[in-house]
């Protein structure tokens, strides 16, 4: 990768995104790995991304995949790689906002239950973010978290818990049109 010239990466636009457009340039190169359970090589595509960071040096990624350039656009194979992105941040969510690495269990199929449940959850504030999506597009798994706690305890007026939902909804637009300006200046 390090003796890699500037000609060998191609730049390649993924998606978008709510701060701009995800690019990056990209290198696809064809490996052999070795199998050793099954005592054979197998062919794959080896997939380096780069992209500048604020300080200007490079952060790269690397994938290994079993697509192939015969199969697949190149930009195809790099959307899939830029995919990874959602499942990391589900992950996240779930331990940073529904508590999956705060259970308590001794036994496995007590913990089987507790990450059943998590991801039923889960799967309930994602439905919910989706129903709401037209009207609300900046709804969070803490907002609905919040909302869910403010029904079974009402610890404040509801007025009061929109209010604080608003804010910080005005708060990720401003973040957000801000990044799209930086970016438009950049243009």
């Amino acid at each position: 990768m390090a003796e890699l010239p500037d000609n060998d990466w191609q730049e390649i636009e993924v998606r978008n995104t709510t701060k701009g457009k995800l690019t990056g340039d990209y290198h696809f190169r064809r490996v052999y790995v070795f199998d050793e359970e099954n005592n054979r090589m197998l062919r794959r595509l080896l997939l380096i991304r780069r992209r500048k960071t604020k300080k200007g040096d490079y952060e790269y990624k690397y994938s290994f995949t079993n697509a192939n350039l015969e199969q697949y656009t190149e930009k195809g194979i790099a959307y899939m790689q830029a995919q990874r992105f959602f499942v990391e941040h589900c992950i996240k969510e779930n331990k940073q906002i529904l508590g999956m690495d705060k259970y308590q269990t001794r036994k496995w199929l007590a913990w089987q239950h507790q990450i059943a449940l998590n991801f039923l959850l889960s799967t309930f504030i994602l439905k919910e973010k989706l129903i709401c999506f037209d009207n609300i597009p900046l709804l969070s798994a803490r907002d609905v978290k919040r909302w869910i706690i403010f029904k079974l305890y009402r610890q404040m007026s509801e007025d009061e818990l929109i209010d604080q939902i608003f804010e910080r909804h005005c708060r990720r637009q401003a973040d957000i049109n801000n990044a799209c300006d930086k970016q438009i200046l950049m243009c």
